[in-house]
């Protein structure tokens, strides 16, 4: 199997979008797109960058606070998230208040008139662990299973030990590699984290206390060992830039770099345009001439399947063959799209138990190989499979509307 991680610049032609020119980043397997993400590549971007920010309103109405963290800046926080609150200055004993000085770290660059979003919740993540201040948030991913789950989780509380003010996760990649590897990115990770939380309180308000590396790199170093065979880009700028990483930091990224110099465009050579406009779609065709109906709402994402050109068959077997392309399809489907949360799925009726449980084996199967965290909870009495996916990232529509923005 050949995987590829495609890094272009390229205008979406699409209603949710215009024709600004977006970057995205699209994972390649075998020459199908399995993963899309569209990366914020502005001038000034602050996602993931740390402040100390001064609490400047609460709005309990909506459930929030707001946080100035620059003299014309002001960012919203959930209110629950005044639990994970690290504090440079105090004024009262209430949970939050106005005036209060805390750590903050971006989540979500500010557009137009839209406010830009922040947690306290600090997050520093590294190929194989993930660093957080919520100290509750240790262990080890839930992909990682068996004895090697057992090993990693004495290694995790081992580090704990070490550094009990921060939480600590070992990621998927960690069952890769050798105790050494993780311990050594694990302490260089909790030092930089100790000496944020050790000079913070000296520093005054607004005061900027870590920058994010540009998110198409985090992008990358954050990737799985072994996942990509290679990465092609045909921007020199971010040509330039991999190279200095990994120049910088060779023991961190063995992925081959290639630069894409041709007149024929990088997008239309694995087709880009086609296959994200077909993830912003409603509607997706199938080669049997079935289709899927996706609609988002606000409390889950619901998909419907449909018999389309094949109506007037009427037989079990050939409901399970569509059932079963559809699965493929919609597990394809929730990565390229990014949809997470609750997912309830229509198959087509079928009224063989022994199709329907090959069924519900098979898009198991399926679900149980995206890198995010998805579990098939059961199908209901009204036949309704539901699905539900671990939110990592915002869905590909709201990336590219914002994006737009």
């Amino acid at each position: 199997m050949s995987t590829k991680l495609i890094l272009t610049k390229m205008q979406i032609n699409h209603e949710v979008a215009t024709n600004k020119e977006l970057l995205v980043a699209a994972k390649i397997e075998n020459d199908h797109l399995t993963d899309l993400n569209v990366i914020s590549d502005r001038q000034g971007s602050l996602i993931n960058h740390v402040f100390i920010g001064r609490v400047d309103k609460i709005a309990e109405n909506i459930h929030a606070f707001f946080v100035k963290f620059g003299p014309n800046e002001t960012c919203y926080v959930p209110y629950s998230d005044a639990k994970y609150a690290i504090f440079t200055k105090k004024l009262s004993k209430k949970s939050i208040a106005v005036g209060d000085e805390l750590l903050i770290q971006i989540v979500r660059d500010p557009i137009k008139t839209k406010l830009a979003a922040a947690s306290t919740a600090i997050t520093l993540s590294g190929q194989y662990v993930v660093l957080s201040s919520n100290k509750k948030q240790s262990g080890v991913s839930k992909k990682i299973t068996g004895r090697k789950r057992e090993h990693l989780s004495e290694l995790m509380k081992e580090i704990n030990d070490e550094y009990p003010e921060i939480g600590i996760v070992a990621r998927t990649n960690a069952k890769h590699v050798s105790n050494e590897e993780i311990l050594k990115e694990a302490h260089d990770m909790a030092e930089v984290f100790n000496e944020m939380l050790k000079t913070a309180p000296y520093k005054t308000r607004y005061t900027c206390i870590y920058k994010a590396m540009p998110e198409y790199l985090n992008l990358i170093k954050n990737s799985y060992k072994g996942e990509f065979d290679e990465i092609i880009t045909d921007d020199k700028e971010k040509f330039d830039t991999i190279t200095e990483y990994m120049n910088t930091f060779p023991e961190t990224l063995h992925t081959p770099l290639r630069f894409y110099n041709d007149s024929y465009p990088l997008e239309k050579l694995f087709s880009l345009q086609r296959e994200i406009s077909q993830a912003l779609d409603k509607v997706i065709w199938l080669k049997s001439g079935s289709y899927l109906v996706i609609e988002y709402t606000e409390a889950m994402t619901v998909i419907d399947v449909n018999s389309g050109k094949n109506a007037n068959k009427d037989f079990g077997d050939f409901f399970l063959t569509i059932n079963l392309e559809a699965a493929k399809e919609i597990a394809r489907q929730l990565k390229i799209r990014n949809i997470s949360g609750m997912c309830m799925i229509d198959f087509i009726d079928m009224k063989d138990p022994e199709h329907k449980s090959k069924l519900i084996d098979t898009f198991r199967e399926l679900l149980s190989k995206d890198h995010i965290t998805t579990t098939l909870v059961d199908m209901t009495k009204l036949n309704l499979v539901e699905v539900t996916r671990k939110k990592v990232n915002r869905p590909l529509i709201e990336q590219v509307r914002e994006e737009n923005a």
